[in-house]
């Protein structure tokens, strides 16, 4: 089953028109297959860590954000999160 985020996202042309008025866009890309893995390999990292540990170095918020990477990255997998990279200029 696939899990559905509860808001829409904005898109990568969204962002695109909103760097538009302040910036000329040389390119507008999509990297989202080049990121989707590296949020599975860095579940499997944080694995080799005790709770503790992980705790220890992140707290609260560390242990917060870990708990949601695996919801990002079946995002990622199933194009719920596109990862967009812009190149510009200042007008």
């Amino acid at each position: 089953m696939v899990k559905k985020f509860s808001h829409n996202l904005p898109t990568i042309d969204y962002y695109a028109k909103l760097l538009e008025k302040d910036f000329n866009l040389d390119s507008v890309l999509d990297w989202s297959h080049y990121v989707k893995n590296s949020w599975d390999i860095g579940i499997l990292e944080l694995n080799k860590y005790s709770f503790i540990k992980l705790f220890s170095l992140g707290g609260f918020k560390g242990i917060n954000f870990i708990r949601k990477l695996k919801l990002i990255s079946h995002a990622f997998k199933y194009g719920q999160i596109r990862y967009g990279v812009f190149v510009a200029t200042k007008k």
